[in-house]
């Protein structure tokens, strides 16, 4: 299941690291590449979602063994969040505000939420109480984009805004996997199986 256990703190630390070398190499090269930085611009951003997958990856497969179809989890369900929105009916985005704080935190909150439930997939038989992944998933962007968006930071310094939501996701989801590897740890050293 786990393949050692280390401190909570390393854990966490290399999680937060790997997530922001992963996620600012994806702003860089939407700058760079002059890509539209939304998700329903285009297949061209989930493509290079590849990105916080391999760094998450290279992490986790020390701590869990992950496979690489790890990697994949991000674009897939960003895909997913794509088709989502399109098939929207217009006339439902009449009745709110497209372009409210919380409208758009709770999107962001449903892209979360299937970025841990693609993770989740592969969590489940290595970690106890892995649905708690979907949960932090989804409140860490939603967060994220509530605090760039609340602040102003999206509208008056893009890549700070970026740079917000990237921190609260890392930080969110890093307290999270140090959380669940240390209680998987203390009950498969306990004997005791919680489901």
């Amino acid at each position: 299941m786990i393949s050692e256990s280390p401190r909570a703190s390393h854990v966490a630390l290399g999680w937060f690291v790997c997530n922001l070398l992963g996620w600012f190499t994806v702003g860089a090269l939407v700058r760079v590449l002059q890509l539209p930085a939304y998700p329903s611009s285009g297949l061209a951003l989930p493509l290079i979602l590849v990105l916080p997958g391999l760094a998450q990856w290279l992490w986790l497969r020390r701590l869990l063994d992950v496979t690489p179809f790890w990697m994949l989890t991000i674009p897939l369900a960003s895909i997913v969040f794509l088709c989502l929105i399109v098939s929207i009916p217009a006339s439902l985005w009449q009745e709110v505000n497209g372009e409210a704080t919380v409208t758009i935190a709770a999107l962001y909150g449903v892209l979360g939420a299937l970025i841990g439930l693609v993770q989740w997939l592969m969590l489940r038989r290595r970690v106890r109480a892995a649905w708690i992944w979907v949960a932090t998933s989804a409140a860490a962007l939603s967060l994220g984009f509530a605090l760039a968006l609340s602040t102003g930071l999206i509208d008056r310094f893009e890549m700070a805004g970026y740079a917000a939501v990237v921190f609260v996701y890392a930080a969110c989801s890093a307290v999270a996997l140090a959380w669940l590897l240390s209680r998987s740890a203390r009950t498969s050293a306990g004997g005791f199986v919680a489901a």
